[in-house]
């Protein structure tokens, strides 16, 4: 069954200089938990987890997100402007940055009522060598600690990790 295409009220632009960052985390959740409801999300989902055993966190939080980092490709934000998606809008392209990835790997992981994938998470947004907040990612709890989720810097997360100066977290 084909889903309808999201249309532009799915994404939220703003101009640079941000309202703020709570702003921003603001709206990165509102479209983390509008995501979680949709039919295109949850097949996204459904397709991550096909071969993964039922009720293993690590498995379910680790093939959820080695599908984002194979099927979406980074693509920055037009200079000068902040595009945050519909996690729709980012499966349908195939393409976002680290926000709009962020977006979708959250919706994902906050389907506790559609799959059995259901884990706390929170947005943890970074700044690098004393400059102002550029990057986020996504962290889900598994067993109690937090796990770093973040399909931008892939196998370079530990580097990325050393290289923070500044962080703020925002729970969903």
């Amino acid at each position: 069954m084909p889903f309808p295409q999201p249309n532009s009220d799915k994404m939220v632009v703003r101009r640079i200089p941000h309202h703020s960052i709570e702003q921003t985390a603001a709206n990165m959740r509102d479209l983390a938990w509008e995501g979680q409801t949709s039919p295109r999300v949850r097949q996204f989902a459904i397709e991550a987890l096909r071969r993964v055993k039922p009720k293993d966190a690590l498995s379910e939080v680790g093939a959820l997100y080695h599908t984002t980092c194979r099927e979406i490709h980074y693509l920055a934000d037009p200079l000068g402007s902040e595009f945050l998606q519909h996690p729709e809008v980012t499966i349908n392209t195939a393409a976002g940055d680290c926000d709009d990835m962020s977006i979708l790997l959250a919706s994902t992981l906050l389907m506790s009522e559609l799959l059995s994938v259901g884990y706390p998470v929170r947005y943890k947004l970074v700044g690098f060598r004393n400059q102002p907040f550029s990057h986020v990612f996504l962290e889900a709890q598994i067993n109690g600690k937090w796990v770093v989720l973040d399909p931008v810097a892939g196998s370079a997360t530990a580097q990325m990790l050393k290289d923070v100066t500044s962080e703020k977290v925002f729970n969903l």
